[in-house]
Parts: structure tokens; C-alpha cells; sequence
């Protein structure tokens, strides 16, 4: 089989690239409209808890509850944490193969992004997961 071309390379790694930002805004769409579920169950609650007797069973529930609220959130960020290094890597790796900085999105953007409980992600070094050889670099 013939190997690829470098313009053939670059475009399997944007389309990637293009699935990966698509997964991550529809990753945080989701986030937000479980927002707003947690903000209807947490008014719901609230009355549940002001009416209830407050029993082990109904405390034993609403600790599962919320368990499972916060492993789904810690999921869903994992997920979209993931996407995030694999876009970093790929924006690294194509403006090299291409020579200029063309994808910078994550590079440059994500890092005004970031909350006081989240520490910045180191800038990404030189990685190439598609392992490009030195004399492919253009």
C-alpha cells in the first residue's frame, strides 16, 4: 500500500480535530441542561426534606442521590478533559506538520478559561501522536 501523503495526513488529523470540538461543545450543551435539571431536583428537594421525617431510609437515599450526581459530573468532565488533551495534541501536531501556527484555539484560549479550583494545564510539548518522523516535518 501506498503511504499517505502529507496533505492526506493533515486532513484524517483536522477531521479528527473537527469531532473532537464537535463531542466537546455537545459534551457542555448537555452539562448545561443538566443544569437546569439539578436546579428543578434541588427546589424538589428542598420540599421533600422540609416535609420529610428524616428516617435513615430517606437519608440513605438522598446520599445516594447526590453520589450520583457527582459521579456523573466527574464523569462528564473526565470525558470533555480528554477530548481537551487530544485537541491540544492535535493542534500541536498539524501546525507543525504544516509549519505555521494555523490551530490555536485550545492552545491559547483554554487557558482564560480556567476557575480558581482548577489549576491551568501545562502548555503541550513537542508530542506527535501520530508519530511523525523528522524528516516528514516540513
Amino acid at each position: 500500500p501506498e503511504p499517505y501523503s502529507q496533505k492526506d495526513k493533515v486532513t484524517i488529523l483536522l477531521h479528527e480535530y473537527n469531532m473532537l470540538r464537535a463531542e466537546i461543545l455537545t459534551r457542555t450543551n448537555h452539562g448545561f441542561q443538566l443544569l437546569v435539571v439539578y436546579a428543578g431536583l434541588g427546589g424538589g428537594l428542598f420540599v421533600w426534606i422540609m416535609q420529610a421525617k428524616g428516617g435513615v431510609r430517606f437519608w440513605l437515599s438522598l446520599a445516594v442521590a447526590v453520589g450520583t450526581l457527582f459521579v456523573a459530573n466527574w464523569i462528564s468532565f473526565s470525558n470533555i478533559n480528554r477530548c481537551v488533551k487530544r485537541v491540544l495534541e492535535l493542534e500541536k501536531d498539524i501546525n507543525t506538520r504544516v509549519g505555521e501556527n494555523l490551530l490555536v484555539w485550545e492552545t491559547q484560549q483554554e487557558r482564560k478559561f480556567v476557575g480558581f479550583l482548577r489549576k491551568p494545564r501545562p502548555a503541550p510539548e513537542n508530542i506527535s501522536p501520530s508519530c511523525i518522523s523528522e524528516k516528514e516535518r516540513p
